[in-house]
């Protein structure tokens, strides 16, 4: 079996060219472009590949390779693994249990080299690929998503009753506007980031204003930010990306002050009928804020799509001494922050 390791930015084309290869790889949260958007001086977008040509298996796997900070690891050079925000996980064609064992051992001995300490991944709820996890990934359910069937003939007609209400009154007091200029997106970053502020979401919504700069540049025409305006001010905005079959709903903010009822149902009301227009099945639209089945969030999507998947997250310890070592440091350096982060496996990541 062969054993290829590709890098976002050297080797963009070959990188899509493989998974675009595989089934539902054609989802745009594992192209290398939206990867790619998730790097920084100490994290690097990277593919690992494991084939096999006789019988034509092949397992490709996106993630983020990120150098663990000096002040937690010391001299000795020690990283992790995680999917970028979103979906991942490994993708498989022609998977067999021998396969998939001889692809595990491979990326084992791949991150032994590399000081690989632990793995986090985010499985992508449609694609299911939690079935082809890696060698010794522990998978455990984090909570439901759901998504809006789009081969469904009238969209609107499958909505709750009293959210086509609420689409009618937004639609009758905003104009909407769709937005593919990359150059445009960059409002949208401070739009965002004081909605985020204002509900008191945690870091894990966050991200650097260079994400919105770069995310239309890198991504074309497979995102796409959709506006609600009133009286000429913005009181919604939500990004969607396409891929070939699947469009997801990625971030959306409404106007602190100035939330009209149903705005953000109409926003992805109208992606979903762009979605398909592009002839795609499912508008992804994730989960709730928090685990729990009953979120508040999670309800409000459920009403917008009947469609349910299950998230799955995967974690698992490569070096079990360097593992303990680094976190025992984290929590003398970072009490606070252990209280708050006990169960999560990249938990040293969490520092002012």
């Amino acid at each position: 079996m062969k054993r290829t390791v590709l890098y976002a930015r050297d080797s963009n084309t070959e990188w899509n060219t493989i998974l675009r290869a595989l089934p539902g790889g054609d989802d745009i949260y594992f192209q290398a472009e939206y990867v790619q958007l998730h790097e920084s001086p100490s994290k690097r977008a990277a593919l690992f590949v494991a084939e096999q040509d006789e019988d034509g298996f092949v397992l490709a796997y996106p993630f983020l390779l990120q150098k663990i900070p000096e002040e937690l690891a010391g001299e000795t050079a020690l990283y992790d693994l995680e999917t970028a925000y979103g979906y991942g996980g490994p993708l498989v064609a022609n998977a067999t249990v021998a396969r998939m064992q001889e692809a595990s051992a491979l990326f084992d001995d791949w991150a032994e080299q590399q000081g690989v300490v632990a793995e986090f991944v985010r499985f992508h709820p449609v694609r299911k690929n939690q079935n082809h996890a890696m060698g010794g990934v522990q998978c455990l359910r984090d909570r439901m998503t759901c998504g809006m069937d789009l081969e469904q003939e009238d969209l609107m007609l499958s909505l709750h009753a009293k959210t086509r209400n609420m689409v009618r009154r937004a639609r009758s007091a905003c104009d909407i506007q769709v937005i593919t200029d990359p150059d445009l997106f960059r409002p949208f970053e401070g739009f965002y980031s004081d909605y985020m502020r204002h509900i008191g979401a945690v870091q894990d919504y966050l991200f650097d204003p260079s994400y919105f700069s770069e995310l239309g540049q890198l991504l074309g025409s497979n995102a796409e930010l959709l506006v609600a305006s009133h009286e000429g001010e913005w009181v919604g905005a939500a990004l969607f990306f396409y891929g070939q079959s699947t469009a997801h709903y990625h971030l959306s903010a409404t106007k602190p002050g100035r939330t009209l009822p149903g705005v953000t149902n109409l926003l992805i009301l109208e992606a979903a009928k762009r979605a398909k227009a592009r002839n795609l099945s499912v508008l992804h639209l994730g989960g709730g804020r928090t685990t729990a089945d009953d979120d508040s969030l999670l309800k409000f999507k459920k009403r917008m799509g009947s469609l349910e998947y299950e998230f799955v997250i995967g974690k698992k310890v490569h070096h079990p001494s360097a593992y303990a070592t680094l976190v025992e440091t984290w929590k003398n350096r970072y009490p606070a922050f252990a209280i708050d982060q006990p169960t999560r496996i990249l938990c040293y990541r969490f520092t002012p």
